[in-house]
């Protein structure tokens, strides 16, 4: 399952000597190049996802490889799968939230005994700000694309001219 909100990969930038090899031979290369970088970018992706309450989001973060890009038809993709991340990385408008998941968080964050009524009435107090104000957005996919793209485009150039000096041209 492809995430809906992550970093997509595409090298399109393959050297001319490369792309003169042939297609199959293009293809093996931006395969490689591609998964070269999708580790990587799915490890600071990662490292930058907020741990939340049970720290499922950051678990969430996976890779995918799939036809659908250019030059050959392949694009890697490193996101999170679970609908709510999208409302991590870009925010919310004010709504009032469930009261649960909340108190369970602020049981966790501020030490307090999961189900204490310090920990419902810290996750009411949380709940009636949302309501007023909404969330931030942590524009963590968005922050490790512009962070790590010169790094990525390192990973993938070098993986592709690894491929070109293997096959002996």
């Amino acid at each position: 399952m492809t995430a809906p909100y992550g970093v997509h990969v595409v090298y399109g930038a393959l050297p001319k000597a490369i792309m003169d090899a042939g297609p199959s031979f293009a293809a093996r290369a931006e395969v490689a190049a591609i998964k070269a970088a999708l580790p990587f970018l799915q490890r600071k992706l990662t490292l930058a996802t907020p741990t939340g309450a049970t720290g499922l989001g950051r678990q969430s973060v996976t890779m995918d490889l799939r036809l659908g890009g250019e030059p050959s038809g392949f694009v890697g993709y490193s996101g999170m799968p679970s609908t709510y991340m999208g409302h991590v990385e870009y925010g919310t408008r004010p709504h009032w939230p469930p009261i649960a998941p909340l108190a369970y968080w602020a049981a966790r964050k501020f030490g307090y005994p999961v189900g204490s009524s310090e920990a419902k009435r810290a996750g009411y107090l949380i709940a009636r700000k949302i309501s007023r104000v909404g969330t931030k957005g942590q524009h963590m996919v968005e922050k490790t694309a512009d962070a790590n793209r010169a790094q990525a485009q390192r990973l993938m150039a070098n993986a592709a001219l690894g491929v070109f000096y293997s096959m002996g041209r």
